[in-house]
């Protein structure tokens, strides 16, 4: 009967976990990005009903992405300097800007699937703005993380070595694991962009198996932490 109880108890937190990622655009729109891709591994890239289903999670992603250039843009065009080392700052200001042409160019289009923009040509080059501007700001994210990583070592390292410790080895494994994290995605991102360009060949089902890697990791940094266990 305990066993039970404490079962429930965890499953409960997972649950308000779970809540609290669908409670974020951004959580919701990675969730319906992971059931694209796995729509996109079932159809192989192959024309049938997998492959309308992949494009109709698609299509049901984009009200959750309406705000998106405003939101990637607006920090670069009146937001407070960004204090840090000058690469870093010029990364950042690039990934803000490839983010930009990414959605931007990804709402042109959307409105060519439903009819507002019919011009061919036109949508093509937004298509391939739009996966550029991904391929781009995925490009300055692994740049900026790889910096964080090279500052946490350095600091770890100057610790060892004058044998004083400002933080917890575990706080150290912690931003390790964030920093692989976060370096992971970010190659998974640029792998999954270059594929879709054409910049690499891959196969529409490896394309597929490295987005809903991608999905699911920006899921779990999405996602709150889970609630304590009550005493």
């Amino acid at each position: 009967m305990t066993t039970d109880i404490g079962s429930l108890l965890h499953m409960e937190r997972y649950i308000k976990a779970f809540q609290g990622l669908l409670s974020k655009s951004d959580g919701r729109d990675k969730l319906l990005a992971a059931m694209q891709y796995a729509a996109m591994f079932a159809s192989a890239g192959a024309p049938g009903a997998a492959q309308q289903v992949q494009k109709s999670f698609a299509g049901a992603r984009k009200p959750f992405r309406v705000l998106k250039p405003i939101d990637s843009i607006m920090p670069l065009l009146i937001g407070p300097a960004k204090k840090g080392a000058f690469p870093v700052v010029l990364l950042d200001k690039i990934k803000m800007l490839a983010f930009f042409f990414y959605f931007g160019a990804d709402h042109i289009v959307w409105a060519g699937s439903t009819g507002l923009v019919k011009d061919k040509a036109t949508l093509e080059r937004a298509g391939k703005v739009s996966m550029y501007g991904w391929l781009t700001a995925s490009l300055a994210a692994l740049c900026i993380e790889a910096i964080a990583v090279g500052q946490t070592e350095a600091k770890a390292a100057k610790e060892k070595k004058e044998e004083s410790c400002s933080g917890s080895q575990e706080a150290l494994s912690t931003a390790r694991f964030k920093h692989a994290l976060s370096i992971t995605n970010s190659c998974t991102q640029v792998a999954v962009a270059s594929a879709l360009l054409g910049l690499v060949p891959m196969k529409p089902r490896t394309i597929a198996s490295l987005g809903v890697l991608t999905s699911c990791i920006s899921m779990y940094t999405l996602a709150p932490a889970l609630p304590p266990l009550p005493a």
